[in-house]
């Protein structure tokens, strides 16, 4: 397999984004904070998405403490996962991974101390992590199961997808209905709740619900203004 190299967007180094800020919760306790950014464009006459998060989570327990930090940044098409970039530090333990799709497959080169490269076939997977609820609410079914690749542990996954009856939140100062997407995560033996709503041909995520291992936690957003996009930042 040949070396997946960092490639640069062709587009101009800023661009009109939204920049959303999200709290992480565990009852009413703050865990941390997710920072996230979202650029829509034309390439070639085709729209792609663009998304940068950054995420802070600190915990303390009887037993032990928890510290995660990482960023990543994921571009998608119409095709779907285009590339992705990620660096996580969890619990001092680094991990590092960066993909490309070429050709019929997606290419990840991970990095935890122990390098190595995997492959994907794009017949073997519906989506990814970051845009599996935004391809089901696409699809117009009541539920689905979707194969999706997790970009946090690498690996596949089937997502079953249920919607549910629509709501109406409190989103950037105005009241907006939303998709509510309950999901269960065979392989990860997780699910919850999401609450989307529509964006830029697609679909925002403005809170979620999730339950794992017996711990649950919420993430809701708390901002959402315009801002700009540059590569150097």
């Amino acid at each position: 397999m040949s070396t997946v190299t960092p490639r640069k967007e062709t587009s101009p180094p800023a661009q009109p984004a939204d920049a959303l800020q999200y709290r992480v919760l565990q009852g009413e306790r703050p865990l941390g904070h997710v920072a996230s950014r979202r650029r829509v464009w034309l390439e070639d006459g085709m729209p792609r998405l663009a998304v940068r998060n950054e995420m802070a989570v600190r915990a303390s327990g009887m037993w032990a403490d928890y510290a995660l930090d990482s960023r990543e940044e994921v571009v998608l098409d119409g095709r779907g996962v285009l590339r992705y970039e990620g660096t996580q530090v969890e619990d001092g333990e680094r991990t590092t991974a960066l993909g490309e799709r070429r050709g019929a497959r997606f290419e990840l080169r991970v990095d935890d101390g122990r390098p190595r490269d995997l492959a994907f076939a794009l017949s073997d997977f519906d989506a990814t992590s970051e845009d599996a609820a935004a391809r089901f609410l696409q699809g117009g079914r009541s539920r689905a199961v979707l194969r999706v690749l997790d970009l946090d542990r690498f690996e596949m996954d089937e997502v079953e997808f249920r919607l549910l009856p629509p709501q109406s939140v409190a989103v950037a100062g105005a009241t907006r209905p939303v998709a509510v997407v309950a999901f269960d995560c065979r392989g990860r033996r997780s699910g919850g709740t999401g609450w989307h709503v529509p964006h830029a041909g697609g679909h925002v995520l403005v809170q979620e619900s999730v339950s794992e291992d017996g711990d649950r936690h919420d993430v809701k957003l708390i901002n959402w203004e315009k801002t700009t996009w540059n590569h150097a930042t």
